[in-house]
């Protein structure tokens, strides 16, 4: 929707923390540079900095608490799309 809109704004920290969920971003290359080009954006480094003390700390990495996120929050691999898209044509 342009250089900068409203839902890089509401995706941009639940993409930034997948790591956390078992999801690279890596495996998505246009999507890993979106998330750097939104990270240097001064703005977002400045809400990133005022709403440090505010996060709680993810739960453990491989916790059932951390795989039941994962599972609603980021269901998708890299090799799930490209199915997707295969079977689609």
């Amino acid at each position: 929707a342009g250089d900068y809109s409203i839902a890089d704004i509401a995706a941009y920290p639940w993409v930034k923390y997948a790591p956390l969920y078992g999801q690279s971003a890596e495996e998505f290359p246009r999507m890993h540079a979106w998330l750097d080009r939104i990270a240097a954006r001064p703005a977002v480094q400045k809400g990133l900095a005022l709403g440090a003390e505010l996060s709680s700390p993810p739960a453990p990495k491989g916790s059932a608490e951390a795989a039941e996120a994962a599972k609603a929050l980021f269901g998708q691999t890299a090799a799930s799309v490209a199915d997707a898209a295969a079977k689609q044509g």
